[in-house]
């Protein structure tokens, strides 16, 4: 009657790193990374979008479009 998918954990994977990348970018280019001030929101956008990367591959990953 229903067929059970199961989720693809690589893409589940992908996703969590992702989203603390996003959320976290801040917090890892202040206190991890520590860059020149004049270059801290650059790393930051650059952080964000590897995590928005990543979550976009995840979701490509869960869907099994690759």
């Amino acid at each position: 009657m229903f067929e059970v998918k199961h989720i693809d954990p690589v893409g589940m994977i992908f996703m969590l790193l992702g989203g603390i990348l996003g959320y976290g970018a801040r917090w890892i280019v202040l206190y991890a990374l520590k860059p020149p001030q004049e270059q801290s929101m650059k790393w930051t956008i650059a952080i964000k979008l590897a995590g928005l990367i990543l979550v976009i591959l995840g979701m490509f990953k869960i869907m099994n479009t690759f």
